[in-house]
């Protein structure tokens, strides 16, 4: 057993114990990493220190596990703290911004090698596209980490596009369920997926494009706003191009209405169901029921006002169900019913909206 392994034992039997020894090993090296970078300000120094043994006590569990040597790790991660911390100094204009502190990022270097986004995957069935990514730790730097975060960024101009907006043809196609999140898969590699609702259905090949917000490690809201220890390269943006290909959804087309409630469409893909609802005018949002072959479907990614209409993406509907139910219900009022639809959607697929 070597005596890293020792030591990372050593935290997590004796904590105590173990942060003495492995601050008695190695305080002057990780002081060393986070002077380079925070040069004259040594009440940083210590505070970046401090934190970086706390998150070896945090993190011995995992170094353990993947066999990462800690001294490797304590050195870009303190390394990471200092130049957060720094960031942070500067935003608050704390430091002033003079070449003494310019030399230390430039000591510093780079956080890491800047890792690379590679889109794997694309899918698109006309009304969902779907995107597949992998960032590569191909240098190591991100060792003790399971996921890697995009910057939250507040925006103060509204023609600012948020993080992971898609463009398609030049134009604004809206933003995924959720923000892009990089998890762990092996020692190297990480994935996300992005899902885009698409604002209106398309088809054809289009020319496309994502930009993701400067990536991190450790992001957390605190007095000071948003806070990351950012990875190298900025923002990135990813062009593509893509063909939306509908073969297999079904579609109904209305429009249908009952009691100021109008059922615009029911979209049916293989992997979702959407469906679009206009309402009386000042009516707040009801809750809606879809069965579909007499199985009702559970609501997947919520609702949203598009252009008007208030969409609602369910589950994926049973294949060939023909007869469907949409109910629209007032959840302020004991779920009272306020409109019923019943309508077919024939079992031949249709590419068409």
């Amino acid at each position: 057993m070597s005596e890293e392994t020792e030591l990372l034992r050593l935290i997590l039997r004796e904590p105590e114990t173990g942060l003495e020894e492995a601050m008695r090993r190695y305080a002057p090296f990780v002081k060393a990493a986070a002077g380079r970078v925070l040069p004259g300000a040594p009440q940083e120094v210590e505070e970046c220190m401090a934190d970086t043994f706390i998150a070896l006590w945090n993190n011995a569990g995992t170094l353990l596990d993947r066999q990462i040597p800690p001294k490797a790790w304590l050195a870009v991660t303190a390394r990471n703290k200092a130049l957060n911390r720094l960031r942070v100094l500067r935003r608050q204009n704390a430091l002033p911004l003079d070449e003494t502190f310019a030399a230390g990022l430039d000591e510093a270097g780079p956080l890491a090698e800047d890792p690379a986004v590679t889109l794997r995957e694309i899918y698109c069935d006309g009304l969902y596209l779907r995107l597949a990514l992998t960032l590569e730790d191909t240098d190591g730097s991100l060792a003790g980490y399971d996921q890697v975060t995009t910057e939250q960024r507040v925006l103060e101009n509204p023609d600012e596009l948020a993080d992971a907006s898609l463009l398609i043809d030049g134009e604004y196609a809206g933003a995924p369920f959720t923000a892009p999140l990089f998890q762990r898969v092996d020692e190297t590699t990480f994935a996300a997926e992005l899902i885009y609702p698409l604002r209106k259905p398309i088809a054809g090949t289009h020319e496309a494009s994502v930009t993701l917000f400067t990536l991190g490690v450790g992001g957390s809201w605190g007095e000071n706003g948003y806070t990351q220890y950012d990875l190298p390269g900025g923002d990135r943006t990813l062009t593509f191009s893509f063909t939306a290909d509908s073969s297999a959804n079904r579609s109904w087309t209305g429009p249908v209405e009952q009691n100021g409630y109008t059922l615009e469409a029911i979209v049916a893909t293989p992997g979702e169901t959407c469906v679009m609802l206009r309402l009386p005018e000042g009516a707040e949002p009801p809750s809606v029921l879809v069965e579909a072959g007499g199985t009702p479907l559970e609501m997947a990614r919520g609702q949203r006002m598009e252009d008007g209409v208030w969409r609602y993406d369910f589950d994926a509907a049973p294949a060939g169900a023909v007869e469907w139910t949409v109910t629209a219900t007032d959840k302020n009022n004991g779920d009272a019913t306020l409109a019923r639809f019943a309508v077919e959607i024939a079992q031949e697929t249709s590419q068409d909206f």
